[in-house]
């Protein structure tokens, strides 16, 4: 939420408005569990220093005074700089190495303190002294003093809590460090402590050089490679064993031995070098991933987030999002001369954890993954009414009343749900305050969602045509040559199966005291209901504008290419009349194809949306829709998901492949007639003499007209010949008789 002081209205004066705008902006940042207590940043004062201020926490009262005081409005949601938003893809592009890894090395110092239940400690409670205490003390640590982490602190929350708020936002300013020496040789001095030529130094070790830094993260990585367990000084003796030793020859007796000696200190670097490097590359998680294995760090070390209820305030608190592939094969609708099937789909839910009320789901194709939970999060925050109107269903909002932004997420941690769709919704500025991952294996840590499945399978699936629920004799069909059920028409029983199931399944235990007393119904849609009005006063609800910034926030980044006729993307064609995709247009016109990052619907392919700045205000964003193009209504793939329309295309490749097969056979066909033919008329010339004229062959106006009166000729007697007058006779001149002015 933001809020902004605004004092003049009038339209001749939008200029001063605007200068009173800047002046005065400022953000609501976090707000308490329990909803008592507002933490605000002033923005303006927060963009123009390195390290802002902690926020300032108000009670509701306190706020209410504050807005009035400084004549304050309500306004749109804060649009923070566009580096936050900014992909890890996008930036390593654009030559930003260095600066991801500044990044990523101050939040690992932070991330311990940036659990929701801390932060709340922080801005509303007795602070985080102890636990920044702990951290300095921890061997290895770089930041000896509480203000560091206090910095850092203060700048991700201020900013979003995104690991991208860590850094500063003027890209100029970044990376410009003094260079580190490449060898010990370097002519570049080291600077610091030890001042020119080290002489300050206590320690008699060297600085360390760009290769040492490799050389570390070579041992370190060969040394995962061989899936050894963590050993920190056993890795520190491998990396002395390579490059900091000398071979020594010594003499025993009549015999001389060959031994290792470590290097005079000058030119190693410090053991401490070595950690602090080391701690770098490999985080203090992976660490301990390496030192007891993935599977036990995750059942005695990953987060735990107790019961599916444990700090759940009431209904849109946090949802709980999976996927399965169901047990049913789906029909392919668009060939109609065979039976094929489209195989089994995958269904992602989205469920409310406090009511167990069905808030959201995609259909899609394919083994699980971010792109289906993203689709599938979308639909959960947005009105289901139009969605259900593309297939033919006519609902009521009431008929399925889930369109409102959750406050926490629950994803399955596992290997097909990357971080980078994490980073995606942090990035979004949605409000969404924490994030809830499951540990692998842990089948009761979303007991809800798949709880679901079970009964959309069993109740659903396994009594459909092209089902394969029962164990298959081998001598029967195969359950996809039963298909029966198409894609669209599954999306719809899914529809139906889901507000049955919101309306009508008992939830007794899921009724809380108050519910009891106001005497509602026990199914998950009546719980989510009240709750929303008594615990969550009313929900986030997602209003129409918002559509695009939703989209935009959880869908993942593509590439889509600029021409000069249209926004091209995946083999379709994509148009817009707004000013600044014209222009565009125009670029790739003069300059070439370029391009452009747009995100989009899986569920059809109508839209894209592409995200440019605001032309008012340089500091916010502006999505703008991307429309298929579509002469006449005749486009076959409008409105199609972008599954069935991917297999659509493919087709379409096979098509166009076979008809110029054809096409090429059919010139070779007719080449080889030609030639005979070819043959025959050079025969007939080949005794008349050339033409050694360099102008143009003389009396071509007078031969084409007399070809022209032959065909004439030619026709009418066809015509005769077709009416039944075979006997007329028809008088032709011959060619010989007709006359010009020169004669023949």
């Amino acid at each position: 939420m933001r809020y902004e002081g605004e004092h003049l209205y009038h339209d001749e004066l939008d200029h001063q408005r605007e200068q009173v705008i800047l002046r005065m902006s400022f953000r609501i940042c976090h707000i308490s569990q329990c909803r008592e207590f507002y933490a605000v940043a002033d923005m303006l004062q927060a963009m123009k220093v390195a390290n802002p201020p902690k926020p300032k926490v108000f009670n509701k009262a306190q706020l209410t005074q504050f807005i009035k005081k400084h004549g304050l409005k309500t306004g749109q949601a804060y649009d923070l700089p566009e580096t936050l938003s900014t992909s890890d893809t996008a930036l390593l592009k654009q030559g930003y190495k260095g600066w991801l890894a500044k990044r990523d090395d101050k939040f690992r110092k932070i991330a311990s303190l940036t659990a929701p239940h801390l932060v709340e400690q922080y801005l509303y409670g007795k602070g985080l002294g102890e636990e920044i205490a702990a951290l300095i003390a921890t061997p290895g640590s770089t930041w000896k003093s509480k203000g560091a982490y206090h910095n850092a602190l203060n700048r991700f929350i201020v900013f979003g809590m995104v690991p991208n708020a860590l850094v500063s936002f003027k890209w100029s300013e970044i990376g410009k460090n003094y260079p580190v020496a490449d060898t010990p040789d370097d002519p570049i001095i080291k600077r610091g402590r030890g001042g020119k030529h080290n002489q300050n130094s206590l320690s008699d070790f060297r600085g360390i050089t760009a290769r040492d830094k490799k050389n570390i993260e070579d041992v370190v990585k060969q040394w995962i490679r061989e899936g050894k367990k963590l050993s920190r000084r056993k890795i520190f003796d491998r990396y002395q064993d390579a490059f900091e030793v000398s071979t020594v020859v010594r003499q025993v007796g009549n015999s001389e031995i060959l031994y290792h000696d470590l290097l005079p200190p000058e030119k190693r670097i410090s053991p401490r070098m070595f950690y602090y490097h080391f701690n770098r590359i490999f985080s203090r998680a992976d660490q301990l991933k390496m030192k007891e294995g993935s599977f036990k760090f995750e059942k005695d070390h990953a987060a735990r987030q107790g019961t599916a209820l444990d700090g759940i305030m009431g209904a849109t608190h946090r949802y709980e999002v999976d996927a399965t592939v169901l047990d049913l094969y789906v029909r392919y609708p668009y060939i109609k001369h065979a039976r094929y099937s489209m195989g089994r789909p995958t269904l992602y839910f989205v469920i409310d954890v406090y009511s167990t009320m069905i808030v959201g789901f995609y259909l899609g194709f394919g083994a699980p993954n971010a792109d289906g939970v993203a689709q599938a999060m979308v639909n959960a925050c947005m009105c289901k009414v139009e969605l259900a109107k593309r297939y033919g269903l006519v609902l009521d909002k009431a008929d399925w009343p889930a369109s409102f932004i959750p406050e926490e997420i629950t994803i399955d941690n596992g290997t097909e749900y990357p971080n980078n769709l994490i980073a995606s919704i942090l990035k979004a500025m949605l409000g969404i305050k924490a994030f809830n991952f499951t540990a692998v294996y842990r089948g009761d840590a979303k007991g809800t969602v798949e709880g679901t499945f079970n009964i959309f399978n069993g109740e659903v699936a396994h009594f459909q045509a092209g089902s394969i629920f029962k164990e298959r004799d081998r001598t029967e069909q195969h359950p996809s040559n039963h298909a029966v059920w198409e894609y669209d028409s599954l999306v719809r029983k899914i529809f139906n199966f889901i507000i049955l199931q919101n309306k009508s399944a008992k939830r007794l235990a899921k009724c809380g005291y108050q519910a009891m007393v106001d005497d509602i119904g026990m199914s998950p849609e009546s719980i989510f209901l009240h709750s929303l009005a008594n615990d969550m006063n009313g929900g986030r609800k997602t209003a129409p504008s918002d559509e695009a910034r939703l989209r935009w926030a959880f869908l993942p980044e593509e590439e889509a290419t600029v021409r000069s006729n249209c926004i091209f993307f995946k083999g379709l064609e994509y148009l817009s009349n707004d000013n600044r995709v014209i222009r565009l247009h125009q670029l790739a016109a003069s300059e070439g194809t370029f391009p452009i990052i747009v995100k989009r619907v899986r569920d059809w392919t109508n839209h894209l949306f592409y995200r440019v700045k605001s032309q008012r205000n340089p500091s916010a964003f502006e999505y703008i829709k991307l429309t298929l193009k579509n002469h006449n209504n005749n486009s076959p793939y409008l409105g199609m998901p972008w599954d069935i329309a991917s297999h659509q295309l493919k087709w379409l490749k096979l098509k166009i492949a076979a008809h110029e097969e054809y096409a090429a056979r059919l010139r070779q066909h007719m080449r080889s007639m030609d030639e005979p033919e070819f043959d025959k008329l050079m025969g007939q010339i080949a005794l008349l003499p050339e033409n050694e004229r360099k102008a143009i062959v003389p009396r071509i106006k007078e031969f084409k007209a007399i070809g022209k009166k032959l065909n004439t000729l030619t026709h009418a007697r066809d015509v005769m010949v077709a009416l039944g007058f075979e006997d007329e006779e028809v008088e032709f001149e011959s060619p010989d008789t007709f006359t010009t002015t020169e004669g023949f």
